[in-house]
């Protein structure tokens, strides 16, 4: 089945701090309203939240100070710092209160311990929920749905962990973090494609890219506005266009395994091994290093772009030149992430 506008699902994606995630990675995940109040705001109030308090009537009361309301956690911001309250098994009565500085150090845990960060999240795709329990211990709050269980975890850094439970088999099949500052948001998934075709598309440069995204039916995974990715029985391809949208002037293509195998009409760029690092940086800055960007499929955003050598396509939002995020998704859309200088997440 064709995957559309993987671009637009990444950004919801990444900020999705709420609702379980689809085991399949190209439906547009649930999204809701990120904005923290502006820091004159929070300066006038500290709310006060006590154990045994009703979670419906603390999400009436905090209203505008909410960031992220979830089924039985509500997560906001006052002149303290950050915080997160989490129901128990009514979804209602609260047991638990975690708080946070603005820099997100841990201040007070109260009915719950939590967990440690987990660095390398997806070392436990297809591991099963009892190996998670077994390590980190029960989840603080969830998200309910069909045939995904989403338990989620606080760790000490205040980031939630939320781990996507295939019902039938227990297994681990997402891993998505995301910070309470929203600053820092990232997902790693299981993928599982549909059968391969057994063509080999040859795609000349200066075809088509609609003429392409037509031909490619079943073995087409992503396509916005410059580029389309796709899989057959070589790998992974990704094609993009100039400024036309439409001549393919380049093509990149990798191995299953995200393994460079040939690069026409581009040269892609080392891997970011810290994205977080050009916040804040200019755009110039970032092009004096890395060249002029590889396309720009945004229409009303400006989304300069460029495809790595391990298979990821990194791109950035800039305001008056200052790169403000930086995000990345690997072509085979096994994994996204997304970093925001935290003073720019309320106009995105």
């Amino acid at each position: 089945m064709q995957k559309f506008s993987l671009f637009i699902a990444v950004v919801l994606a990444l900020l999705v701090l709420s609702g379980c995630g689809s085991s399949n990675p190209a439906v547009p995940e649930s999204t809701t309203d990120q904005s923290i109040p502006a820091p004159e705001e929070t300066e006038k109030l500290a709310y006060e939240v006590q154990i045994g308090d009703s979670l419906l009537a603390i999400k009436d009361s905090l209203e505008e100070w909410i960031i992220t309301e979830f089924y039985d956690a509500v997560q906001w911001k006052d002149s303290k710092g950050y915080h997160i309250a989490c129901a128990g098994e009514d979804g209602d009565s609260i047991y638990a209160i975690v708080s946070f500085s603005d820099d997100l150090q841990l201040l007070e845990a109260e009915g719950l311990e939590p967990i440690e960060p987990l660095t390398q999240m997806e070392e436990w795709l297809g591991k099963t929920e009892d190996e998670f329990i077994a390590v980190h211990g029960p989840s603080h709050f969830h998200q309910p749905s069909r045939d995904v269980y989403c338990p989620a975890f606080i760790s000490k850094d205040g980031t939630v962990f939320q781990v996507d439970v295939e019902v039938e088999h227990g297994t681990i099949v997402r891993m998505h973090s995301f910070s309470l500052d929203s600053h820092h948001s990232s997902t790693y998934r299981i993928t599982t494609p549909e059968e391969v075709d057994t063509l080999d598309y040859e795609v000349p440069i200066g075809s088509s890219l609609r003429t392409l995204r037509g031909s490619l039916e079943n073995s087409m995974l992503s396509t916005f506005n410059a580029y389309v990715t796709w899989k057959d029985k070589k790998g992974y391809h990704i094609a993009c266009t100039g400024d036309d949208w439409d001549r393919i002037y380049a093509i990149v293509s990798f191995s299953d395994d995200l393994q460079l195998l040939e690069a026409e009409g581009l040269e892609p760029i080392e891997p970011l091994t810290q994205m977080e690092e050009w916040l804040g940086k200019t755009e110039d800055e970032f092009i004096a290093l890395y060249g002029p960007y590889h396309f720009q499929p945004g229409s009303g955003n400006y989304m300069p772009s460029y495809i790595s050598k391990d298979g990821n396509v990194y791109w950035m939002t800039t305001e008056l030149g200052t790169i403000v995020g930086m995000h990345s998704f690997s072509i085979d859309e096994r994994s996204s992430e997304v970093y925001y200088l935290p003073q720019y997440i309320n106009i995105h």
